[in-house]
């Protein structure tokens, strides 16, 4: 390689892994904007009601996951109310837009940085390998993420009559 064609590498090597920078600050940023932290002085969050109402690893919590998954109604109001928070709390969380854009930046800036060592030097398949599973991991974000929305909202507006408006609202603002 000539060293114009080093220096391309390289600057495009800190280009993509800067953006993926960029990028984390914005996903924290949108996180804390749509107060998706879960703060020990504040004492609530909507899972907290969640985890009430169908405790993790339960058969209540395993059929409101499966409702939600396959597209059904519940027929009981307790767990129709289950439903329809689980879905919210999931829609707020994959609503963020910003994780597959890390994960596709990060591998480019990876798999960039892995071209500039010829494959015969040691430990130059670590950021090729890193490259390929942010690469991986970017697009199945990408796919999940649009799966999961549309999943959420279906659900949300078939279970809007089991809601209980206060499930959502922290209890200082209720007041």
């Amino acid at each position: 390689m000539s060293s114009l064609e080093n220096i391309a590498h390289f600057t495009l090597t800190v280009l993509a892994l800067a953006t993926a920078l960029v990028l984390l600050a914005l996903h924290v940023r949108w996180h804390l904007r749509h107060g998706l932290r879960v703060s020990t002085r504040a004492g609530y969050h909507p899972r907290f009601r969640l985890d009430e109402l169908a405790p993790p690893g339960s058969d209540v919590r395993r059929q409101v996951k499966r409702i939600i998954r396959r597209g059904d109604t519940a027929d009981d109001p307790s767990q129709g109310r289950a439903v329809h928070l689980m879905a919210w709390v999931r829609h707020r969380e994959y609503g963020n837009p910003w994780p597959p854009w890390l994960g596709l930046a990060a591998g480019t800036g990876f798999l960039l940085n892995s071209s500039l060592w010829p494959l015969t030097e040691q430990g130059s398949w670590l950021p090729g390998g890193l490259g390929l599973f942010w690469l991986g991991a970017g697009t199945f974000w990408w796919f999940a993420r649009r799966t999961q929305l549309r999943l959420t909202e279906q659900a949300m507006a078939r279970h809007t009559s089991f809601a209980d408006p206060t499930d959502t609202v922290p209890p200082r603002a209720q007041g």
